[in-house]
């Protein structure tokens, strides 16, 4: 029944590093979010090594943007075929929810 399928848990998930699809760190995976309607993960909560202006970054990337690397347990960001990496939108809510990866499927 499971055969086919790759799995972790939460807690390996959680201490997984986002990495861009260069190999590169982006910083540590901060939050899981779920779709509770569809039982599955919608999105990741980044934090960003790089800061700007003192303050760290959180950014929201979709969960179709990431591949799982069993190996080595951390998350890469896929480039997309079309348009090549995906770019970063600082565009923060008044509610100072995460800003999300531009990411195109």
């Amino acid at each position: 029944m499971f055969d086919d399928l790759k799995l972790t848990s939460l807690e390996n998930l959680l201490s997984a590093s986002v990495l861009s699809s260069q190999k590169t760190i982006l910083g540590p995976l901060e939050e899981v979010m779920l779709d509770v309607e569809s039982g599955c993960i919608a999105y990741i909560v980044c934090t960003l090594r790089e800061k700007t202006e003192g303050e760290p970054m959180q950014f929201a990337i979709p969960w179709k943007a990431l591949e799982y690397e069993q190996e080595s347990g951390n998350l890469i960001v896929k480039a997309n075929k079309q348009r090549g990496n995906p770019t970063i939108q600082n565009k923060q809510d008044k509610g100072g929810n995460p800003s999300f990866f531009a990411y195109s499927s």
